[in-house]
């Protein structure tokens, strides 16, 4: 699953960390949150990787797939992660 994400971050950002660091901080405490885009495909279509300690919270990475568009979809991913 977190290669299907990174590839996501790969196309997002146009400085994308290494991957070593990105699979470090997916399989750490954090909270690793992946949303599929279409069911039938299994397509990813963003995820985020948030970080909660005490009473705080901190959103480390948030990336949705382009082909999503604007739609909202970021959105609520954070209302989810929050949830969490």
């Amino acid at each position: 699953m977190w290669r299907r994400s990174r590839a996501i971050e790969q196309e997002v950002f146009a400085d994308p960390g290494p991957a070593q660091d990105f699979r470090d901080c997916v399989t750490s405490d954090a909270l690793f949150l992946v949303a599929e885009a279409e069911r039938e495909q299994r397509a990813i279509g963003g995820y985020v990787v948030a970080f909660d300690a005490a009473d705080e919270g901190e959103i480390l990475n948030l990336a949705v797939a382009p082909a999503i568009g604007v739609t909202g979809f970021g959105r609520a991913l954070v209302q989810q992660i929050l949830r969490l």
